[in-house]
């Protein structure tokens, strides 16, 4: 039996067929015994870049993640 696993992307903007293609077919890699449903979210909070959701796994691409990291290695 084939498990169920989701993915959530959150963008700020709708991405390409081809980028959204190369993101799909990396998680359909990293979880080959697992059915994916991908999840597409649009947040404008998060200014730019991409938020992957991977069950408690999180990739921050982010530009806001990245202004909050360079916030706390100036203070």
């Amino acid at each position: 039996m084939i498990k169920k696993h989701a993915v959530k992307i959150v963008i700020t903007q709708k991405l390409s067929q081809k980028i959204q293609k190369k993101v799909e077919d990396f998680f359909n890699k990293k979880h080959p015994d697992e059915s994916i449903e991908f999840e597409y979210e649009i947040d404008n909070s998060i200014l730019g870049g991409i938020l992957i959701i991977d069950g408690a796994k999180y990739y921050d691409g982010t530009i806001k993640h990245q202004l909050i990291e360079l916030r706390k290695s100036i203070k």
